[in-house]
């Protein structure tokens, strides 16, 4: 059978840096007309440089907190790994993520590439990364669920959101059981794989996985889940890691503001950072691009913030969340290789 043309990728590869080029061409040049251009460009002038620095440096302690989840993960796989190679090794994905795809698969993509260039079997890097992501997101999600209790007590939260938001997070915990189940019933995960497998190789001619390998993989998978459930109640410091990495982004977005003398009350920011992050999290652009911003100005706004206040401080801090890890992951990547 030839080859299928490596057309298509092209096309799709150049569609999706159009549509990239595009929310960022809406995003700092269009948004910030809309909200009043010179009103932003005088907060611009007189923000407080020093706390934007600090902002910068806070920011850099929540990646390492995140690379502290990945590291102690990998530690309790049987895979000890240096807190400079973790942090390295996130970096570079954290640029893939925010660079080639929606929902983290770049990232996640160049972090199984390295590691298993490195020696680690395919099976462990897989529950490594999968459950890097399930400790990060459950404390978001968790964040969100508190903001919608906020809003109810408030009585603030509009009937259709409400249920919307509560099914989507009944939905979660549905799957998240499902899953977690799947693990603890290895004939049942076998079965559900290998319909997934199966679906996948009849859709996609790029894709074709044995059941040899798959099995091979899931015997890893649950090895990995099982060294992982050894640990018990010791968890409670992997979810510390997890808490540190949105803490202090968090921290973050609140140096910021106040770099720009503005201010929410600390629920409503608690409530517009959770919600634009969960939103960003199922976007379907790279790093929640364009989702993330959107919905934290829309919110910001609706709390109080003037608008033109709203899209210098989200611009800003998106700027120091999203852009800038971007160089310096492409320069950890080019290290690794």
């Amino acid at each position: 059978m030839p080859a299928p043309s490596p057309a298509p990728r092209r096309t799709h590869r150049l569609r999706a840096a159009i549509i990239f080029l595009v929310i960022v061409v809406a995003l700092f040049l269009i948004l910030p007309r809309l909200a009043g251009q010179k009103h932003a460009l005088d907060l611009l002038r007189a923000a407080s440089l020093p706390l934007l620095v600090v902002a910068v440096a806070v920011e850099c302690v929540s990646l390492l907190f995140y690379s502290m989840l990945f590291r102690r993960l990998l530690g309790l796989l049987r895979y000890p790994l240096g807190l400079g190679l973790a942090l390295r090794i996130n970096l570079a994905g954290l640029a893939a993520a925010h660079l080639f795809s929606a929902g983290g698969v770049g990232g996640a993509a160049v972090t199984y590439r390295v590691l298993q260039k490195r020696g680690m079997p395919h099976s462990r890097v897989l529950i490594a990364v999968i459950f890097q992501n399930a400790f990060a997101y459950s404390v978001l999600f968790a964040l969100f669920a508190v903001g919608l209790v906020v809003l109810v007590l408030r009585g603030q939260a509009n009937d259709f959101a409400l249920v919307l938001a509560t099914l989507f997070l009944l939905l979660l915990l549905v799957l998240a059981g499902y899953g977690f189940w799947l693990l603890n019933h290895t004939s049942a995960l076998r079965r559900q794989a290998r319909q997934v497998v199966g679906w996948l190789n009849r859709r996609s001619s790029r894709i074709d996985i044995s059941l040899s390998q798959l099995d091979e993989w899931l015997d890893g998978v649950v090895d990995g889940w099982r060294l992982l459930r050894q640990d018990g109640r010791r968890h409670i410091r992997t979810l510390g890691f997890a808490c540190g990495y949105w803490a202090f982004d968090i921290v973050c977005l609140v140096l910021v503001m106040l770099a720009f003398h503005e201010w929410v009350p600390v629920a409503y920011l608690l409530i517009a950072y959770g919600v634009a992050n969960v939103v960003g999290s199922f976007s379907p652009t790279p790093g929640g691009l364009g989702a993330v911003e959107g919905v934290m100005i829309a919110l910001l706004a609706g709390f109080g913030l003037a608008s033109s206040a709203a899209v210098a401080v989200v611009l800003v801090y998106r700027l120091i969340n999203f852009w800038l890890p971007i160089p310096v992951g492409l320069g950890t990547y080019l290290s690794l290789r």
